[in-house]
């Protein structure tokens, strides 16, 4: 439980400011010089409420214009495999692109996560997600070439790859053992996310397994955590 600051205070007034007006995602709260006046309170104050905010993913600022409220974080269930590789599934504001689809060996790093031997041949599949036309989530999907031989003549963009599993495979993942850590961004994803260097993402990975515990895949998802709410279900 979080002491009660001043900041923390502020920062569940102007919450219940954003429920008195019915604010919805996209709308524009009160400035901090109008929060101040509001609350008789220093400035100091009232940016250390709104980081508050910021960082419960309630709001989102922009620089020089203002802060506004966030849309609802989608929910992702950590116990559900077709969450770990779908996201967004249902979701009709969604998209993805395909950023790099490559044959390559398994590396110690790999070969340590899959236990499949160093110098296989796997495909390696990286896709950005969108929501809303906002970077998201990055992807990285690696699958032994051959259990899937024909992969290259799917269209990731259009399909998923549970979807391209289920319907073209009948492979149907039912086991997981996953991975969930904060780490600091990389240059090699944070410019696809849109995020600065002291930012950081959810990184969720692990291997994939159907009925009969036969791997299937390994999954690395690089997650902009603003945009999901990690639930148990």
């Amino acid at each position: 439980m979080r002491a009660l600051t001043q900041d923390l205070f502020i920062a569940n007034e102007i919450k219940a400011l954003i429920e008195e007006k019915e604010l919805k995602p996209g709308d524009k709260i009160p400035s901090e010089r109008i929060l101040c006046e509001m609350f008789n309170i220093q400035r100091l104050t009232v940016r250390g409420a709104l980081a508050i905010l910021e960082n419960d993913g309630i709001i989102s600022s922009k620089p020089k214009v203002g802060y506004y409220i966030n849309k609802e974080r989608v929910k992702r269930n950590v116990n559900s495999i077709e969450s770990t590789i779908k996201i967004i599934s249902g979701n009709s504001y969604e998209t993805s692109s395909l950023v790099k689809f490559e044959e390559i060996e398994t590396d110690k790093y790999i070969s340590r996560e899959t236990r499949i031997p160093l110098g296989t041949r796997i495909y390696e599949v990286k896709i950005l997600k969108k929501l809303e036309n906002t970077p998201v989530c990055v992807d990285y999907l690696y699958l032994k070439k051959q259990d899937f031989p024909t992969l290259t003549k799917f269209d990731f963009e259009k399909n998923n790859l549970y979807d391209i599993l289920v319907n073209n495979f009948n492979i149907k993942p039912v086991s997981s053992i996953q991975k969930i850590n904060v780490i600091q961004v990389e240059e090699n994803y944070r410019s696809l996310l849109g995020l600065k260097e002291e930012d950081s993402v959810v990184l969720q990975a692990g291997s994939l397994y159907d009925k009969n515990n036969k791997f299937i895949a390994f999954v690395e998802s690089y997650i902009n955590y603003n945009y999901f709410e990690y639930v148990l279900i």
